[in-house]
């Protein structure tokens, strides 16, 4: 699941960092540097940036992801044929759940008014502007793998994170255990 949220988080950052930039003021002119972007231009930007692949490979990402937890989810208990196949319906209806609700025609019309609230026309025209020279391609291409291998590094450096704190969880527990062991009951 950590790897589909920060694959989620990364397409985020890479199609919009929206979340980042106040809201457009409901003011704002129509027209002039301050418009707002259009619909077509905030197309435009998406198709550059593969913003659909990367929402397809989000999605593949989910499904490897449903397909591998929910073997673990057994803890290495023995399960019978149809213990098995219940577990693979309930991943397939899962999976299917998300294909059918996070489709791109669905997901686009979010995208397009999240940008224009977030975007002047000027703005998105610069973005444009910059993604279709070779530079703003090699970063389309190449940031999905940088990503990659950032989420790689990032769990190396992670998981020794996660067992000192697993640690001090488990030693604060026992202190209060104890703690809790000498007090009188009333």
């Amino acid at each position: 699941m950590k790897r589909v949220l920060i694959a989620l988080i990364a397409l985020s950052c890479f199609t919009a960092r929206a979340g980042d930039l106040p809201p457009a003021s409901p003011a704002a002119p129509l027209t002039g540097p301050n418009a707002p972007a259009s619909a077509a231009s905030i197309e435009e930007f998406l198709a550059l940036t593969d913003a659909q692949k990367m929402v397809k490979n989000i999605m593949a990402q989910m499904d490897r992801y449903f397909a591998a937890v929910m073997p673990k989810s057994i803890n290495g208990h023995p399960i019978t044929p149809e213990q098995k196949a219940e577990m693979i319906r309930i991943t397939t209806k899962i999976t299917g759940i998300f294909q059918e609700e996070l489709t791109w025609e669905k997901l686009e019309p979010m995208y397009v008014e999240i940008y224009q609230r977030s975007f002047t026309q000027q703005e998105l025209d610069g973005a444009i502007a910059f993604y279709k020279t070779p530079s703003g391609q090699a970063i389309v291409r190449k940031l999905p793998v940088v990503v990659q291998n950032t989420m790689v590094a990032m769990q190396s450096r992670v998981g020794p994170l996660m067992e000192k704190v697993n640690k001090m969880m488990a030693d604060k527990t026992r202190e209060l255990q104890k703690a809790d062991s000498g007090k009188p009951t009333g």
